[in-house]
């Protein structure tokens, strides 16, 4: 490795994987640590596809997500290929894994990191681009933070086969059936492998262990180990979730990590401790806004309407002295100011009380307080809860013996209402019911399967024995006799049939005898011959 590539100087080796090596690097223009990945030297790959990994590489560039480790650049070195990455402090999932009891996390905690994975697929898948290598070692940790990393194998996607060994680039153990055979793959390859993610950790251990890729690809078909006989109390909702995303057939998974993501959540749902949200406050409802009456002045005093009418009665006078100022017209005859002699009006002081003052209505506005209906308590919930297990655990008896009397239909009935009984708000505690009936429904399915199976194998072996029968009643006793002998060798026969043949098989044989009662063998001939047979009449 160079000590310098362009403006990166090369510091320690962090990791090696199947696609190459990456080292942490310092920046020089930019000032920052940064991931470097170069490709395997024995990877021959052609000028023409350097160009376009490049190409397709600084398009990668382009994604920006929060669980997506960003690549800053892809470029070419003295015609080696490297990767420029976002440098991150953490351990991978695969460390985080090693470093806990049993190697395996719980649910809440396994739940909260693989949203976050699903979440970085689901953005990764809308821009058109599929993983191909997800596995625990390509998951970065970073204070509770995943980080979805190593986009190599995925830059190789869709080109031609650099080589022509049938080696497989990426690890077997996280591959889809159809990526370990060699067919094309899409976004559902993706979910089987994160499938495989989550089965590990919860379960502590992976899901297929072979070491050889026909090893891999046979344990693909008969399917992974039930993660309940890993993690007896694990939701049945969560299971079926990750038992989907791992069918064989593409077809058959989730078509999203979202829904993917969604299964999970609904799965796991009663089944981790989630804060109880703090009481609502009542609610009142807000009265009208009332318009306040305008005020009405108050009720004047009595002395103050006399002030009024004297100060009214000297404005009066003012006024009509100053209209004696104005000249008149020469032919009215000249008034002496000393003629007119104000008497202001006599002001007549009323003895009667004052008017009372005006009534002023208020506006009364009526207000509806709309209350809750009365919480329920702790101690009346706990005891309802109570009630509810106690009615439907006292129902499984009758379920049990409606299979155990071959009553199939009974029992489904049953089951049908103790799950009825189960309130909406207490689904979540009656999980250890609702599992239970759910039990007992696969339980009635398969002994209902058992019967129509041992129906339809009684009436196969009904069918040969009348076979052998009707043999023995047109006197083919040798060939009733070979298709007892046949039948009498199947591993599968019911003892309850065994009897039955071996019976059939004497009278064939007794049949065979006496028709050769009677028989003589010439001694010059050496042939069989049988007594002449009687008169036709």
């Amino acid at each position: 490795m160079p000590k310098k590539i362009g403006p990166y100087r090369i510091d320690d080796e962090i990791a090696q994987g199947g696609m190459g090596v990456v080292h942490k690097a310092w920046d020089d223009v930019l000032g920052r640590w940064v991931a470097i990945k170069t490709f395997r030297r024995d990877l021959p790959i052609a000028a023409e596809l350097r160009e376009r990994l490049v190409r397709e590489g600084k398009a990668q560039a382009r994604l920006q997500h929060p669980n997506v480790v960003a690549i800053h650049t892809m470029d070419e070195h003295d015609g080696e290929l490297f990767i420029v990455m976002e440098y991150l402090e953490g351990k991978t999932l695969e460390d985080v894994l090693g470093g806990l009891p049993d190697g395996r996390m719980a649910l809440d905690a396994a739940l909260r990191l693989f949203d976050q994975v699903l979440d970085a697929l689901d953005y990764v898948h809308g821009n058109g681009i599929v993983h191909r290598d997800l596995k625990p070692l390509n998951l970065m940790v970073c204070d509770g933070r995943v980080k979805l990393m190593d986009f190599g194998i995925a830059l190789l996607a869709g080109m031609p086969r650099l080589t022509l060994s049938p080696k497989l680039l990426g690890t077997p153990d996280y591959m889809s059936p159809e990526q370990l055979e060699g067919r094309d793959v899409d976004r559902r390859s993706d979910l089987y492998s994160a499938a495989l993610v989550l089965y590990r950790m919860l379960s502590g251990s992976d899901a297929f262990t072979g070491s050889e890729w026909l090893a891999q690809i046979h344990a693909r078909l008969l399917g992974a180990p039930d993660l309940r006989t890993f993690v007896p109390d694990l939701p049945l909702g969560v299971c079926n979730a990750i038992a989907k995303a791992m069918s064989h057939d593409p077809a058959n998974r989730f078509r999203s990590a979202a829904e993917f993501r969604d299964a999970l959540r609904d799965g796991a749902e009663g089944f981790i401790t989630v804060p109880a949200p703090e009481p609502e406050p009542e609610l009142v409802a807000e009265p009208e806004p009332v318009t306040p009456a305008p005020l009405e002045p108050p009720a004047p005093q009595l002395w103050i309407y006399a002030v009024a009418l004297m100060f009214a009665a000297v404005v009066v006078a003012w006024g009509i002295w100053k209209l004696r100022q104005i000249p008149l017209p020469a032919q009215q005859p000249e008034v002496k100011r000393a003629d007119i002699v104000y008497v202001p009006p006599p002001v007549e002081l009323s003895t009667a009380p004052p008017p009372p003052p005006p009534v002023t209505t208020t506006k009364t506005e009526t207000v509806v307080i709309i209350k809750e209906p009365p919480k329920e308590t702790e101690a009346q919930r706990a005891e309802r809860l109570n009630a509810v297990r106690t009615e439907i655990d006292a129902g499984f008896p009758a379920v049990e013996a409606d299979i155990r009397m071959g009553d199939f239909n009974s029992a489904e009935r049953r089951l049908d209402q103790l799950a009825a009984k189960i309130p909406a708000e207490l689904a979540a505690d009656l999980w250890q019911e609702r599992d239970e009936i759910e039990r007992l429904r696969t339980e009635v399915r398969n002994a209902e399967a058992d019967r129509n199976r041992r129906a339809q194998q009684e009436a196969l072996w009904e069918s040969r024995i009348d076979d052998v029968e009707s043999a023995i009643n047109g006197d083919h006793f040798a060939e009733a006799q070979e298709i007892a002998k046949k039948l009498l060798r199947d591993p599968a026969i019911p003892s309850a049939v065994v009897p039955r043949l071996q019976q059939l098989q004497q009278k064939a044989k007794d049949g065979i005898r006496k028709s050769w009662e009677g028989s003589t063998v010439s001694t010059t001939t050496n042939v069989v011959r049988k007594p002449s047979s009687p008169p036709r009449k």
